[in-house]
């Protein structure tokens, strides 16, 4: 299961690039996430890696808080979620 709980984040004061998400994927389920550019979708699945940290909120996968996950740990949650950037 992945799970965001009122997840934001923003880059300085001026650019919201998530602002309040919510929503959960369960097991065995398949999505597309699509928009236009510049709407988020990256930043979603870097938040989801850890690439990034979000400004607020929390992020679940597997029922561990992602957000609050020690640098050795990340290794295991990446091994476990791919993701095949477009760039």
């Amino acid at each position: 299961m992945i799970q965001y709980l009122n997840v934001s984040k923003k880059y300085g004061d001026d650019i919201v690039a998530i602002e309040d998400l919510n929503f959960q994927i369960d097991e065995g389920e398949f999505l597309f996430l699509v928009g236009s550019s510049g709407s988020g979708k990256t930043t979603v699945i870097r938040l989801l890696i850890r690439e990034e940290k979000p400004t607020s909120g929390k992020i679940y996968f597997e029922n561990s808080e992602v957000t609050s996950l020690r640098r050795k740990h990340i290794y295991n949650l990446r091994r476990k979620v791919g993701v095949i950037f477009q760039d």
